[in-house]
């Protein structure tokens, strides 16, 4: 009876402190990626944030990482990956008006102006005041790259 219910807290401690150690850990290569992207460095930061997801065991902070890592990626000139990785995290929190901002920067880089089109649609329902989403459609959507969303890691 009761000892397999103390094993199984004893395994339920060292699960979290697992979990917390990765955490830790993913917070300090983080906090080294978006110092590595201050500096326009965006391979180091894209190194870092994919570290960070590495050490993040219990995923907590994935969909930061992931926008971030896209971030970096889009900087970096690699629409296609950084695509992924902001489609990875929006299906983790479909409701980031930051997400949605980077994936319409992805679809703009890639000449996919529809896509982003409702991509600022889409986060400009979810926060009205988003200044960026309504800057975004206030120009032209005929592809051609540019910014396109909030720039910087989170």
């Amino acid at each position: 009876g009761g000892d397999g219910a103390a094993f199984r807290s004893l395994g339920d401690c060292a699960d979290l402190a697992a979990a917390l150690s990765g955490l830790s850990a993913a917070l300090r290569l983080k906090g080294e990626g978006n110092e590595a992207y201050g500096r326009a460095d965006y391979a180091a930061a894209e190194e870092s944030y994919s570290a960070a997801l590495r050490a993040d065991a219990a995923e907590l902070l994935t969909p930061v990482l992931r926008g971030n890592r896209a971030q970096a990626r889009l900087r970096a000139g690699v629409p296609v990956r950084a695509l992924q990785d902001v489609e990875a995290a929006l299906a983790l929190d479909a409701t980031s008006t930051r997400l949605l901002l980077r994936r319409a920067a992805c679809n703009l880089a890639l000449e996919r102006g529809e896509e982003a089109e409702a991509d600022y649609r889409a986060a400009l329902a979810l926060d009205p005041e988003c200044e960026a989403a309504r800057r975004a459609l206030a120009g032209d959507f005929s592809g051609g790259g540019g910014e396109g969303g909030e720039g910087g890691a989170q």
